[in-house]
């Protein structure tokens, strides 16, 4: 978040997702590292664009069957959490 004239300015997702090479590299290596089963449920706090909760999504392969495992995106700018919704969901459709 920036300050302009003594007010926040929300994140512009799409902006960011722009510049989140680094962090997004970082997150696929770290999920590199992390043991899953497949069926869990996992908090991706501080989503970002929602490049890495997507990867996530792809290591929990019963998401799309079972109720209780997904992958939950948290992040406190609401946009962020459109843009992410919007489109990890249009990129599943697509696919």
């Amino acid at each position: 978040m920036t300050v302009e004239q003594g007010r926040p300015r929300d994140w512009d997702a799409a902006t960011y997702d722009l510049v989140a090479d680094p962090m997004a590299r970082w997150g696929v290596d770290v999920l590199a590292r992390l043991e899953l089963a497949g069926d869990e449920r996992v908090l991706d706090a501080g989503c970002g664009s929602g490049r890495v909760t997507e990867q996530l999504l792809g290591r929990l392969p019963e998401a799309a069957r079972a109720p209780f495992v997904e992958a939950v995106a948290a992040h406190l700018p609401q946009p962020e959490i459109d843009y992410v919704r919007l489109n990890i969901v249009a990129r599943r459709v697509n696919d």
